[in-house]
């Protein structure tokens, strides 16, 4: 059974799903940056799961810090 070639780390999707607010989940926000993890996964996959583990981390540093203030 193979994997697909363009599989999103599971632990930054659901750290993105578990921070962001609801009314960030929009349905252009979050296709963007599919779109923009799959043409990095087409040079290099281990590298595009890296930037999309960062840009999870940024968001749940953005966001969480906002709903404690």
């Amino acid at each position: 059974m193979s994997r697909p070639p363009h599989r999103r780390p599971r632990a930054a999707v659901w750290m993105r799903e578990a921070v962001l607010p609801p009314n960030l989940r929009s349905e252009a926000l979050l296709g963007a940056l599919h779109e923009e993890f799959v043409q990095r996964a087409r040079s290099s996959a281990w590298g595009a799961r890296l930037w999309y583990g960062r840009v999870a981390v940024g968001v749940a540093v953005r966001c969480g810090g906002e709903q404690r203030n």
